[in-house]
């Protein structure tokens, strides 16, 4: 009998249900970085919003300096949310995965300090 059959994959809802423990700790930071996701989304969706709307200006008299500044102003202040966005999740954010992997490990390292010498004698 094939190992497959033996023990059969768990489902995905069981392996989440086991991983979500480890999330809450760290729930703030999770949320603050899933936010940090959104806001970088959304800054990359602005770019070819602002240029529609500088394609779309049919006449050069609609289409002032002033118009252009405030659009270049506005995407400017966008592409440093979402500079501080993608630092916060490429240092903070991976660190909370980092510190998520380590809490597995332990438990994971305590249950097997726990398992009877016959098992790994068996193993």
């Amino acid at each position: 009998m094939s190992e497959a059959a033996t023990n059969p994959r768990p489902k995905n809802s069981t392996l989440i249900r086991r991983f979500l423990p480890y999330m809450a700790k760290y729930r703030g930071v999770l949320a603050f970085d899933l936010f940090c996701a959104a806001l970088t989304t959304l800054c990359d969706i602005a770019l070819p919003s602002i240029m529609r709307t500088l394609t779309n200006t049919v006449s050069a008299a609609a289409l002032t300096v002033d118009t252009v500044l405030r659009l270049a102003a506005l995407y400017f202040v966008l592409r440093i949310i979402d500079g501080a966005a993608s630092y916060f999740m490429s240092g903070i954010g991976h660190i909370m995965g980092v510190h998520i992997e380590t809490d597995m490990r332990r438990d994971a390292f305590d249950h097997l300090l726990r398992l009877d010498h016959t098992y790994y004698n068996n193993t």
